[in-house]
């Protein structure tokens, strides 16, 4: 079952139900939900995957990420007074982080956090959210973004689509 869900992303998901419930035509299963809030919020598919990142500095922070663009590797730095403003700064985000929140998912040192983000900018961001999960905070935030950013893609290349076939 998908983890507690922030207020924006229950939205979001409710209609992400509701349309695979219309498709279905009847009532999903407990294990459906948890693989769609899977593939839509937690799977990274799209043009960009996080491969890894080296973190220096507390605060004020330097980023490097080792990243995939459509498959192509490639490593880009930022700055930024913390690693995802770091993070937005090395992959020349055109978007603003909307909305950040963190929770441990169990108890203890080892347990594993999950990250949204959401973001919000230009008149072409529809507000996407992205979660992470990982052991370590700051993968798990890196991985919401980078889910962040690939679900405004898939947005925008739909909305590509879509003027492309009306017009």
């Amino acid at each position: 079952m998908p983890p507690c869900l922030t207020e924006q992303v229950e939205r979001e998901f409710a209609h992400i139900v509701q349309a695979e419930t219309e498709r279905c035509g009847g009532e999903l299963e407990q294990q459906r939900i948890a693989a769609l809030f899977d593939r839509e919020f937690l799977q990274s598919d799209g043009p960009l995957q996080l491969q890894g990142y080296r973190l220096e500095g507390n605060g004020p922070c330097r980023i490097q990420l080792h990243i995939a663009v459509s498959g192509k590797t490639r490593t880009c730095t930022g700055t930024g007074n913390g690693p995802i403003d770091a993070a937005c700064q090395a992959l020349a985000c055109p978007w603003e982080v909307q909305f950040y929140h963190e929770e441990a998912l169990q108890l203890g040192s080892k347990a594993q956090a999950i990250a949204w983000i959401t973001l919000s900018g230009n008149k072409a961001c529809s507000g996407k959210t992205g979660a992470g999960i990982d052991e370590d905070i700051v993968a798990a935030s890196l991985r919401a973004l980078v889910a962040a950013i690939n679900r405004e893609q898939k947005i925008a290349s739909q909305q590509e689509i879509a003027r492309t076939v009306s017009g």
